[in-house]
């Protein structure tokens, strides 16, 4: 029995795909939990307009994240925080604060794609890489200044 998968099923496929699988198995399981529904020639149409808007979706998201990445590369950023005298930080910059830095900047880069390992504690540059993936990995430099108090 034909099916298109309208979630992800493990160890059979993704979502949009259609397979071939046991009668009883489509019947019992996968109609039954909304995994899957049968083939027919307006769902396979509606399938096939799906699959090019994601494609085109895809590519224009490639294409401004190729654009961001020479634009990021080597940039120097400026984020200011609490610190003590010896330059100590109160609380750490992390990942989250630096998208926040970037999305003011004009930049929209998510928090899971900059690779920081630990928050930064101290002031001073720190080399911060951004992870495009398939794209490459872009590197920037974050000076972390401490807050001037009177």
């Amino acid at each position: 029995m034909k099916v298109i998968l309208l979630k992800a099923v493990p160890k059979l496929g993704q979502i949009g795909e259609v397979k071939d699988v046991a009668d009883g198995y489509a019947r019992n399981y996968l109609l039954l939990n909304h995994l899957a529904a049968l083939v027919t020639s307006s769902r396979l149409a509606d399938l096939r307009a799906v699959v090019l808007k994601r494609e085109r979706h895809s590519q224009d998201t490639d294409d401004s994240l190729a654009h961001a990445k020479k634009r990021l590369a080597g940039r120097r950023f400026e984020i200011k925080a609490k610190a003590s005298e010896q330059g100590t930080l109160f609380a750490g910059v992390t990942n989250h604060a630096i998208s926040a830095m970037l999305k003011a900047e004009g930049y929209i880069i998510q928090p899971a794609m900059i690779d920081l390992p630990h928050p930064l504690k101290h002031t001073g540059d720190h080399e911060v890489v951004i992870d495009f993936g398939s794209l490459g990995k872009a590197t920037i430099i974050v000076e972390v200044g401490a807050i001037e108090t009177i």
